[in-house]
C-alpha cells in the first residue's frame, strides 16, 4: 500500500471497510419499525455522519483483524455511529440548536418532540443491530456509553450560565458526554481483534485521550472559525450559557474576567457585536492559549500511549490523527 500521508489516505486504504459501516447504518434503520415520515427523518440524519472518526479509529485500533472479526468491527462502528448521532439529536434538543453540520437541525425542522424521537428511536436502533447479531457484549458496553454520555450532559446542563464553573467538572463532563464514546472505539476493538488485556487498557486510554482533545479543538473552534466552516453559528456555546475552557480561563483573569462575566449575564440576549466583543476578551485573557496549551499537553499524552505499542501502520494512522486533532 501507499504511504499514509493524510486522513484521506486511511479512508483510501479501508474504503470497503468504511462503505461497509455506512451500509450497515442504513441496514439498520431499514429494519427498524418507523412509520415513513420518522424512517425518512432517521435515514436524513444518519446518512450524513460527519467525518466518521470514530469508525476510523475502530478499524485502527484493531489492526489486522481477520476476516472473522470483520463482521462484528463494522456493525460496532455501524453502533457507535448510530448512538453518537443520537446524541447530537438530544444535545440540539437541551441548546435549542438550529444548524447542526451546516444544515437545519433536527429538532429546528420538526420541533423538540420529533427530535427527541428520533434520538431515543436511533439509541434503541444502536443496541438492536448489535444484540440481533449476537453481539450482546458490545451492546453491553454501548449501554454503559450511553449512560456516561447522558450523566456528561446532565452535568452539563446542571452548570449552565456558571461562571464560576471549576474546570475539573468542565472536564468530567467532557468526559462523559463526548470521550466515552472514542474510548469505547477503541477497546471495543482491541477487544474483538484478541489483543491482550493491557493493550486494551491502552487504547481505552487513548480513545479517551483523543476524545477529550476533539472536544477542546472544537472548544477553541467555536470561538474562532468562521460559522460556514464550523456548520454552526460560533459562539453558540458561550451564548448558551455553556462555559468551555477558553472562557473558564478569562472568567478568572483579573483583568478581563469582569467584563466577560458582564457579557454573559446577558445571556441570549447578547448581540453580535457583544458576541465578538466577548471575544477579544477571551483572547486576550490568554483563555484560547491556555485550551491550545491544554490540547497540546492530552496530544502528547495520547502519543506516549501509543509508544507502548509495536510500531504498525495503524499505529501510525492513529498518530496522524492525533496531529491532526492537535492546535
Amino acid at each position: 500500500m501507499e504511504p499514509i500521508r493524510t486522513i484521506q489516505d486511511i479512508f483510501t486504504w479501508k474504503k470497503a471497510d468504511f462503505d461497509g459501516v455506512r451500509a450497515r447504518i442504513r441496514e439498520a434503520v431499514d429494519a427498524a419499525p418507523a412509520h415513513d415520515t420518522l424512517r425518512e427523518i432517521l435515514l436524513d440524519c444518519s446518512e450524513h455522519p460527519g467525518k466518521l472518526l470514530r469508525p476510523l479509529m475502530i478499524l485502527m485500533a484493531a489492526e489486522d483483524y481477520d476476516e472473522s472479526q470483520r463482521d462484528k468491527l463494522l456493525w460496532s462502528a455501524a453502533a457507535g455511529e448510530l448512538l453518537h448521532t443520537a446524541s447530537l439529536l438530544l444535545d440540539d434538543i437541551i441548546d435549542g440548536a438550529d444548524m447542526r453540520r451546516g444544515r437545519p437541525s433536527v429538532q429546528a425542522q420538526y420541533g423538540k418532540p420529533v427530535a427527541l424521537c428520533a434520538g431515543n428511536h436511533l439509541v434503541a436502533t444502536a443496541y438492536a443491530c448489535l444484540c440481533d447479531r449476537g453481539y450482546a457484549d458490545v451492546a453491553r458496553d454501548l449501554m454503559t456509553v450511553t449512560q456516561l454520555v447522558c450523566d456528561g450532559e446532565m452535568l452539563q446542563d446542571e452548570n449552565r450560565w456558571n461562571t464560576e464553573l471549576p474546570e475539573e467538572t468542565y472536564l468530567r463532563a467532557v468526559t462523559g458526554k463526548t470521550a466515552a464514546v472514542f474510548a469505547f472505539a477503541c477497546e471495543v476493538s482491541s477487544r474483538i481483534s484478541g489483543h491482550s488485556e493491557r493493550t486494551q487498557a491502552f487504547m481505552r486510554d487513548f480513545g479517551e485521550t483523543v476524545g477529550v482533545l476533539f472536544q477542546l479543538r472544537d472548544d477553541v473552534l467555536d470561538w474562532t472559525m468562521d460559522e460556514r466552516k464550523l456548520g454552526k453559528p460560533s459562539g453558540e456555546d458561550f451564548t448558551n450559557g455553556i462555559y468551555t475552557l477558553p472562557a473558564l480561563r478569562a472568567f478568572r483573569s483579573a483583568e478581563h474576567g469582569e467584563a466577560l462575566r458582564a457579557l454573559a449575564a446577558r445571556r441570549r440576549e447578547i448581540t453580535a457585536a457583544e458576541l465578538a466583543e466577548a471575544r477579544s476578551l477571551v483572547e486576550a485573557a490568554g483563555g484560547l492559549d491556555a485550551a491550545r496549551a491544554a490540547a497540546g499537553d492530552l496530544a502528547d499524552k495520547a502519543q506516549g500511549l501509543l509508544d507502548a505499542l509495536e510500531p504498525s501502520v495503524y499505529v501510525a494512522a492513529l498518530r496522524l490523527l492525533v496531529r491532526k486533532l492537535t492546535l
